[in-house]
């Protein structure tokens, strides 16, 4: 029941991974994929990552999908944890604040959700 109600607190990113997971399956052969799970979080590291702006990894829903070799989980995890608490509005919220910091000036990296 706790993981329904989990899908549903996180529909939109739901929706959006289940898009990109489409996309990871069609571009990547069943080989390169690896998974494994860990603290409360399905991971889906894949070796050919592909080369978007959103850096080794992204958190969608349930699961985080990154790069084989990327060393990042602790990052990814937290975000896991923001949209659990956040639940519809982590996108908004994300992108809002993310978005005006970077109006002003401050590097990606440096945003607020982004510093570790």
């Amino acid at each position: 029941m706790l993981l329904i109600i989990k899908i549903f607190w996180t529909l939109p990113q739901n929706i959006f991974r289940a898009v990109f997971w489409i996309y990871l399956i069609a571009t990547n052969k069943k080989e390169d994929r690896f998974y494994w799970s860990t603290k409360n979080a399905v991971t889906l590291a894949v070796k050919n990552f592909p080369n978007l702006p959103i850096g080794n990894g992204i958190n969608l829903g349930e699961f985080i999908l990154m790069k084989a070799w990327a060393s990042n989980y602790d990052h990814e995890f937290r975000h896991y944890k923001q949209q659990l608490y956040f639940g519809w509005l982590w996108i908004p919220v994300y992108l809002l604040v993310t978005g005006v910091q970077m109006l002003f000036g401050v590097e990606y990296e440096d945003t607020l959700f982004e510093r570790d």
